[in-house]
């Protein structure tokens, strides 16, 4: 990889051998400096690579190789450095924010993400926890925002629980891919739980953690999953457990388990299944933010809008970047990079309009 740029620049064909994707250092990642957008607030950190679990649905263990988590330390270096530079190379004056020019933003937000998080330093020597891992970049200085996706629903304990409750830099925000509620169709998923487990898990991440938002993501039309099992499914997402969802429509994967496994749901009948909980997720997230309206809220500036140019776009804790919606900034000078109070004057199915407490308040 270091010398990919060198290999495309040159005019001889090369030949790249990747190799087992099992022998890939855990560390590799942090040997190489981030390229990232200039007006950047957030990062992605991945924590990990690959996958020990076995869902019939999914070929990334056979392409990506058993699960591989970074050390505690590698981590950290990484993140102080993403948070201290911002970004790195980029003068201030190739950056233009309402026609004048801006200094790079700094990262303010460091979103966790691998195949499965709540598995992280199971494989290290000594073993480590995503719990252990949040208190030790808690600490990072600069930080504003840790944020864990990926999260598997059974693996969801005490101590992750209390970390999303009280340590100041996570914000209160899960994405869980519990992918379907009825027990059948996780067992033909090969999850490792069911229904039970799933309602227990919801459960206790609301009593532990005040104003938890949860993400979910859905899969419909996996083999065997009945007319019956998604009309339960259904009922479940109209009571609304989520503040976002996301939903796919199965596809056979080649390779896969699940893609050989008898009583295929034809490939309309699962889109249209997709379609139908999304539509009904749609209202449930309608009605949540309706009733945000007239609240105050913190706001993390990221970009002056598509929709207009007398908007700015930022988000609130309970949203997480580019998968759920984001927050309009009406009569707002602040940059990329600064947090905001606002209050929300309207609402939409996925996003909201607010404004500054302030007129002109540039927020921190």
């Amino acid at each position: 990889l270091p010398r990919l740029a060198e290999l495309l620049a040159g005019r001889a064909l090369a030949r790249v051998s990747v190799g087992d994707p099992s022998r890939a250092a855990a560390d590799d990642e942090s040997r190489f400096e981030r390229l990232l957008e200039p007006s950047a607030a957030t990062a992605y950190l991945k924590i990990a690579e690959g996958c020990d679990r076995p869902c019939a649905f999914c070929i990334i263990p056979r392409l990506r190789g058993p699960q591989r988590s970074r050390s505690v330390a590698s981590l950290l270096r990484e993140a102080e450095g993403l948070v201290a530079r911002g970004v790195r190379g980029a003068p201030a004056d190739s950056l233009r924010w309402r026609g004048r020019p801006s200094r790079p933003s700094q990262i303010r937000e460091l979103v966790l993400c691998a195949q499965d998080t709540t598995a992280y330093g199971r494989d290290l020597a000594p073993p480590s926890t995503l719990a252990e891992l949040l208190a030790a970049l808690d600490a990072t200085p600069g930080l504003r925002w840790l944020r864990v996706l990926y999260a598997y629903p059974s693996s969801v304990d005490e101590a992750l629980c209390e970390a999303l409750a009280s340590l100041p830099r996570v914000v209160p925000y899960l994405d869980l891919p519990i992918q379907h509620l009825d027990d059948e169709v996780l067992r033909r998923m090969k999850r490792g739980y069911g229904e039970e487990r799933v309602r227990r898990t919801l459960e206790r991440l609301r009593e532990a953690v005040p104003g938890l938002h949860l993400r979910a993501t859905l899969l419909a039309g996996h083999p065997g999953e009945t007319a019956a099992a998604h009309r339960a499914l259904c009922r479940f997402v109209a009571e609304g457990p989520f503040e976002h969802l996301g939903v796919f429509p199965f596809y056979p994967e080649e390779g896969t388990e699940a893609a050989e496994q008898p009583d295929q749901v034809p490939e309309e009948e699962a889109q249209a299944r997709a379609a139908e909980l999304v539509e009904l997720q749609r209202k449930v997230s309608r009605a949540r933010l309706r009733r945000l309206r007239g609240r105050e809220l913190e706001v993390l500036v990221e970009r002056e809008s598509e929709e207009s140019e007398y908007l700015r776009e930022g988000r609130h804790a309970g949203q997480a970047p580019e998968v759920d919606g984001v927050v309009f900034l009406a009569d707002c000078e602040a940059e990329p990079g600064r947090f905001l109070r606002v209050r929300v004057e309207s609402s939409a199915d996925y996003d909201l309009v607010a404004r500054p407490l302030r007129e002109g308040d540039r927020g921190e």
